[in-house]
């Protein structure tokens, strides 16, 4: 026990010791911590004194600030006060500092400087017009006008001379179009009718949309773009392809706009009628070239050659077909050139009133060319024979009526002036083929000729009327829209030139008939009737006429059916001038007991019979030997109606009655065989070369 007590001693004293130095460092730390409470203490207190210095500072620096901050604005002001004086001294010095460049003119200068001259001189202008309480503004004002006046002279001239270097020749073939072509005698002329403003799917609404549009996608039929801006910023053009339907060149475009663009700062108005006036020169040069002169008298004066020459009456072809007439094809240029000639007004000038007013002009002064030769060609066309000038009239009304309905929004500029004048050139193409077709009327219905041809061939009254109906049945359209309106019967595709054709083949029948009924000579008279009903009903059903009988309510169907009942008729009435001949040659009516022995009665009977018949067809073949019919289908029907009437009854009376001998000299009597009697026949309605 003594031994643990002694070791636990020494143990207890460490402890004790350890636990003094703990106390003490914690002494340490506490009085560490007190003198340092004090010294915060003490350093906030100064803290509060930094404070309110730091205070009192900004305040005195806050002063100094407002007091700068009037010491600058009164700089600013003296500043903005020296600006406007050296404005205004500028603006009284505009014109002693660009007199000289302005007077010297743009020989030789540079064109951007002498512009920049002329807006100074705007700028000055606009100024002084504000500003007129300045004494001295009115003298300065008259010498800045007087050298803006010279400076916008200059160049308009600039102007005018870059137009017609940059302008591009108006060669109607890069649009497409070319001049009638030299036609041969009595054939009209062709002309091409390309129509490139088909380019342009839709005309644009207004002029105010053109603005907006170049004129390369107008030509590519690009409607007006509804985002489109309606004012261009003046300045250099972008670089761009060359338009094939362009009437300026492209490097052109940038130099005009911005000339024009000086011209609408300085209120100078005279460029629009100097540019209208070289479009005028250049379009009515482009349509000379298309020699309107020549569109006037483009086909023969009169009707087709008359039927009384054998090849013509014989013929069963159609009617060739109407070439495009040269000058609907000038019209369509013409409105296609308007067309261009718009969107580039557009393209320069950018503004409504402008742009109307030169596209007015323009189209002023160049439409006389046009409504003078349609003029010219309604007033010919009017004049020509029976009315055959109806087919001109009616292509050239259909063509630009139709024209000028599509361009009608690019006519209505200047209160709708220039539109009612080509309206007007429409209808009177229309009034003018109405006139036509009356004279037609009338001249089938009253040309009441005393004779009939010598030959009983086709009349020309039924030649032309046949030609002409065939042509007209090429402008049947034209001729549906023109009298759809008058009409009260007819209906549909080809109605009225139904209707018109069949009144007009009835006049022609009931002429045809007044003139035969005149002639003295039966048989001539029955030819006569028998050509002309044949070739009324042959050209009614061939084509192109032989559609119409499609229609069931124009009437020709019964009409047609009518003429073949008057052509078997007619057959019938020339048959019975055979009747005497036939009587003659009848063997019944010869009493013959014994043909070995005849009595002096029987012989002379015979006698008579074969003298008789030889006298009837020699009168026969005398009268009519001249009697054509040439149509080689009707000559065969007609001899064979002889040959059933006469050559079978001949046959058996020579058969009969030839080889008996009733007179000594029996060739006397006995004249024709019948190989020759047939022959003879034969030889009928070949005309006087048979």
């Amino acid at each position: 026990m003594s031994n643990v007590g002694s070791l636990a001693a020494p143990q207890q004293q460490q402890q004790q010791l350890q636990l003094d130095a703990g106390w003490e460092r914690l002494e340490g730390v506490r009085r560490q911590v007190e003198s340092g409470a004090a010294l915060s203490t003490q350093l906030a207190e100064l803290m509060r004194g930094v404070d309110g210095r730091l205070s009192q500072l900004e305040r005195d620096v806050s002063d100094v600030h407002r007091t700068s901050s009037h010491l600058q604005l009164v700089h600013n002001n003296i500043d903005a006060v020296l600006d406007s004086v050296d404005r205004k001294l500028a603006v009284f010095d505009t014109a002693a500092s660009v007199q000289p460049t302005i007077r010297a003119g743009l020989r030789g200068g540079e064109v951007e400087a002498y512009v920049q001259c002329l807006d100074r001189v705007g700028q000055a202008i606009s100024y002084l017009t504000r500003n007129k309480q300045f004494k001295s503004s009115s003298a300065a004002l008259a010498q800045l006008k007087e050298l803006r006046d010279v400076g916008v002279e200059q160049c308009e001239q600039l102007f005018g001379a870059l137009l017609v270097r940059h302008s591009i020749p108006l060669d109607p073939a890069r649009f497409g179009y070319t001049a009638p072509a030299a036609a041969a005698p009595g054939e009209p002329g062709a002309a091409s009718l390309t129509d490139p403003t088909r380019r342009l799917q839709r005309t644009p609404s207004s002029l105010q949309s053109l603005a907006s549009m170049p004129a390369a996608a107008i030509a590519a039929g690009q409607p007006p773009s509804s985002s489109a801006s309606s004012a261009a910023t003046p300045g250099p053009a972008e670089p761009q392809a060359e338009d094939e339907y362009a009437l300026i060149r492209a490097e052109g475009i940038g130099e005009l706009k911005r000339l024009v663009a000086r011209f609408v700062s300085l209120g100078a108005s005279k460029y629009i009628v100097d540019y209208a006036d070289k479009r005028v020169k250049a379009i009515n040069s482009a349509l000379r070239r298309l020699s309107p002169d020549k569109m006037i008298a483009d086909e023969p004066a009169s009707p087709a050659p008359a039927a009384s020459q054998r090849q013509t009456a014989s013929s069963s072809s159609s009617a060739a077909a109407v070439p495009v007439h040269p000058f609907a094809s000038c019209v369509s240029f013409y409105l296609c050139l308007l067309t261009h000639e718009a969107a580039l007004c557009a393209e320069l000038i950018n503004d409504a009133a402008s742009i109307d007013r030169c596209l007015s002009h323009i189209i002023e002064h160049t439409s006389p060319l046009l409504l003078d030769t349609a003029d010219s060609i309604n007033i010919l066309k009017k004049s020509v024979d029976k009315g055959f000038g109806v087919f001109v009239l009616l292509e050239l009304w259909s063509r630009c009526s139709r024209l000028v309905q599509q361009h009608h929004q690019l006519l209505m500029v200047d209160d709708e002036k220039h539109f009612l004048r080509l309206t007007a050139m429409v209808e009177d193409f229309a009034a003018g083929a109405d006139k036509c077709l009356e004279d037609f009327d009338s001249y089938v219905r009253t040309d009441y000729g005393k004779q009939l041809p010598p030959d009983g061939t086709v009349h020309e009254l039924t030649s032309n009327a046949c030609v002409f109906l065939k042509r007209l049945y090429d402008g049947r359209d034209a001729l549906q829209e023109l009298r759809a309106s008058a009409s009260t019967t007819a209906s549909g595709a080809g109605g009225i030139a139904a209707e018109f054709t069949l009144r007009v083949l009835l006049q022609l029948s009931d002429n045809l008939a007044a003139k035969a009924k005149r002639e003295k000579k039966q048989a001539l008279a029955n030819v006569f009737m028998l050509n002309n009903l044949h070739y009324i009903d042959k050209t009614l059903r061939s084509p192109p006429l032989s559609s119409l009988l499609m229609l069931p309510a124009a009437g020709l169907k019964e009409f047609s059916k009518g003429i073949e009942r008057s052509i078997s008729e007619q057959r019938d009435i020339y048959k019975a001038s055979w009747k005497p001949a036939l009587e003659l040659i009848n063997s019944d009516s010869v009493k013959i007991k014994d043909k070995a022995k005849l009595s002096s009665k029987e012989k002379d009977t015979l006698k008579a019979k074969f003298k008789g018949f030889n006298s009837e067809i020699q009168e026969l073949f005398n009268t009519q030997r001249t009697y054509f019919i040439p149509d080689v289908e009707l000559r065969k029907v007609v001899r064979s109606d002889i040959q059933a009437i006469i050559v079978r009854p001949y046959a058996a009376f020579y058969d009969s009655f030839a080889a008996v001998p009733f007179s000594k000299n029996q060739g006397k009597y006995v004249a024709y065989s019948k190989d020759t009697l047939q022959a003879m026949l034969a030889k009928f309605f070949e005309g006087s070369a048979a």
